[in-house]
């Protein structure tokens, strides 16, 4: 009787097999999930404005695990605003997204006394002061140390009939100290934030 020799499969070329497979399969898996869809910003968003879902695209992104970062459609909620400029095409932080009466924080508008600096934008920070009368002149009182600026605008308005207009972001302890002293006549003026 004649003996039939068959070659084994060494163990290393199984091993070597089993794991290709293995990346195979994982890797068709990993195809056949959809990516998530983040909001990216249509337009230039502007902090302090309210804003919706209809504000942004979808794109489906594959970002890792850097993901859990940056709004979706599940986690953006109905109706927010923005502590922080958002340019068109960017994606949102979530930490950039805020309720304003949750935080406590509001807007107003201001007129200040002197012409504001160039430098101030949409976005960018200042210091909000005013001037108070002591008995031989003026004394400048600091009134919010940060704020942040929402808008600025040029030309006279039903407001006032100074030339520019600009929005902050300010709390309501703020918001109230502010209201005093533009209805005591008492000057105010910006100054970028350092």
């Amino acid at each position: 009787m004649n003996k039939v020799l068959r070659k084994r499969i060494s163990n290393v070329a199984l091993i070597i097999v089993t794991v290709a497979t293995g990346l195979v399969i994982a890797g068709a898996i990993a195809l056949g999930r959809p990516l998530p869809e983040y909001l990216v910003a249509k337009t230039s968003l502007i902090p302090g404005e309210e804003i919706g879902v209809e504000s942004f695209e979808l794109q489906r992104l594959d970002l890792g695990t850097a993901g859990r970062h940056y709004l979706t459609l599940q986690n953006a909620p109905e109706v927010f605003y923005l502590n922080e400029f958002v340019s068109e095409g960017e994606l949102v932080p979530i930490r950039n997204v805020l309720d304003l009466a949750q935080e406590g924080l509001t807007t107003i508008v201001l007129s200040p006394s002197i012409e504001v600096s160039q430098k101030v934008s949409a976005g960018s920070w200042v210091q909000i002061w005013r001037t108070v009368p002591t008995e031989n002149n003026f004394l400048g009182e600091l009134l919010v140390p940060r704020s942040q600026v929402v808008a600025v605008t040029e030309g006279s308005s039903l407001m006032s009939d100074r030339g520019t207009l600009v929005e902050v972001m300010v709390s309501q302890e703020q918001a109230g100290l502010l209201l005093q002293t533009v209805s005591s006549d008492l000057d105010i003026f910006l100054l970028v934030a350092p």
